[in-house]
Parts: C-alpha cells; sequence; structure tokens
C-alpha cells in the first residue's frame, strides 16, 4: 500500500523538519515542504497531495488562509496549525472549510488523528460521489422513467430523462405540472383505479404499488405504462420512490 502523501506548508525551517519527521514517524510521505502561499498552491496542483497541513500564518504578501481558498476546489482536505487563536482569523479560516485546527505546540497524537480522520473522509466523499454518478448514469440510461417525488411538498426532486422517451414530455416540462394535473392525464377509465391505488400507497395502507393505465402524452396520444412504485422515509420527509415503463 502506497503511503499517503501529505504536502506541508510552513516557513520556520526548524518547525518544518520536525513537523517533517513526525509525520514521516507516522507512516505519511512529506513529498515537499512549502513555505509560501504561491508554491503552495503551484505543489498542490503537481503532487495531488492526499492531505494538506499548513501553518495558519505565513510570511510574505500571502497567507495560508488565502491559498486554502484558492485550491479548495482541487478537493484536497486542509488542517491548519496555528499559534493564532484570534476570533478574527479563525473566522477567516472558516471560509476556507479546513477538516481540523491543530493548535502550537501541538500534541503529536492529536494531529495523528485528526490527519487519519480527514483523509478517511475525504476518501469516503468522493467514494460516495462516485458511486452516485454511477448510479445517475445506470438511470439515465435506463428504458424506466425513474422518479422520487417529495411528499412534504408534492414536487419532484427528480426525474430521469427518459421520462421524454416514454411520454414525450422533457423532465423539466413533467416537474413542473402540478400532481392533479398529472393524474387528469390518465385515462378516464383508468383513473378511478390509479387514484385509489396511490391512495392506499399515501395513506399507508399498502407500501409498494405496480399498477397499469394509459397515460396521455405529450401529442395527445394515450400510451400503456407500467408504474411501479413506493413510499419510503428519508429521515422526516416521505418520498414517493418509483419508475414508468412504456409497453
Amino acid at each position: 500500500m502506497l503511503a499517503k502523501k501529505i504536502l506541508l506548508v510552513e516557513d520556520e525551517c526548524i518547525e518544518a523538519l520536525d513537523i517533517k519527521r513526525t509525520l514521516e514517524s507516522f507512516g505519511y510521505e512529506v513529498p515537499y515542504i512549502a513555505s509560501s502561499g504561491e508554491e503552495t498552491v503551484d505543489k498542490a496542483l503537481k503532487i495531488m497531495p492526499d492531505l494538506i497541513l499548513m501553518d495558519i500564518i505565513l510570511k510574505g504578501e500571502s497567507n495560508g488562509i488565502n491559498d486554502a481558498s484558492k485550491i479548495k476546489e482541487i478537493n484536497i482536505p486542509i488542517i491548519y496549525l496555528t499559534a493564532n487563536l484570534e476570533e478574527s482569523t479563525i473566522e477567516k479560516a472558516k471560509f476556507t472549510e479546513p477538516y481540523d485546527y491543530i493548535i502550537k505546540p501541538y500534541d503529536p497524537i492529536e494531529l495523528k488523528y485528526a490527519i487519519e480522520l480527514a483523509i478517511y473522509k475525504t476518501q469516503t466523499e468522493k467514494e460516495l460521489k462516485q458511486s452516485e454518478k454511477r448510479f445517475r448514469h445506470i438511470l439515465e440510461n435506463s428504458l424506466d422513467a425513474a422518479y422520487r417525488r417529495n411528499l412534504d411538498i408534492d414536487e419532484y426532486d427528480y426525474l430521469s430523462p427518459v421520462i421524454e422517451q416514454v411520454l414525450g414530455y422533457s423532465a423539466e416540462e413533467f416537474i413542473s405540472l402540478p400532481s392533479t394535473k398529472v393524474l387528469e392525464l390518465i385515462h378516464p377509465h383508468d383513473r378511478e383505479n390509479a387514484d385509489n391505488i396511490f391512495a392506499n400507497a399515501l395513506s399507508g395502507k399498502t407500501k409498494t404499488y405496480n399498477i397499469e393505465y394509459r397515460f396521455k402524452q405529450k401529442d395527445g396520444h394515450y400510451k400503456w405504462v407500467k408504474d411501479f412504485g413506493s413510499i419510503v422515509q428519508d429521515e422526516d420527509i416521505m418520498f414517493l420512490i418509483g419508475s414508468v415503463h412504456d409497453y
């Protein structure tokens, strides 16, 4: 397993070497020690470290906070080292969303755990985003139109673009339709049955539903569709989650 890389930003030479030795004793690689703001941004882009350990106060025109703002978009976690506990400094630092603050003189064990947690959380967040991206790709390339409707506000918060192939409406157009209008587009002969099934699901009598009905497309023609879904709760919000398939 490759050692995690940490870009150290510290302009006091002796202190920088001491911190470097501490990090290496934990098994981390310290490929470079930056001493200025401009250097930090340049090296962060080239090295792409797993974490940046940065002194808030640096000599020169720039400081650690300004530099952190510039590299925030790279999505590299930052831990600040500081001997300055002034409220104004901490308030400015908050906007760069650091993972932690370590007060000098630092405790090596505290530093170790802070680094481990920051790297772990960043890796977990990256994996979650990748998973969400893969899942969205599957949904948007499926033959079924997936949807999720927030029942608290009675609005869709997700509708896959496949809906346009199924019903002729773009996702944006369909999302803008009020729920009463959506129900009116169900064929009159199928509407009562559909209303009853949806009502049972919304009232909690049933957890899932699987229904077939004719739905009026944007061009005015009716098409048979299968609508399968369920009521789920995410924290305190109830959602209607399902998919529509034409046949």
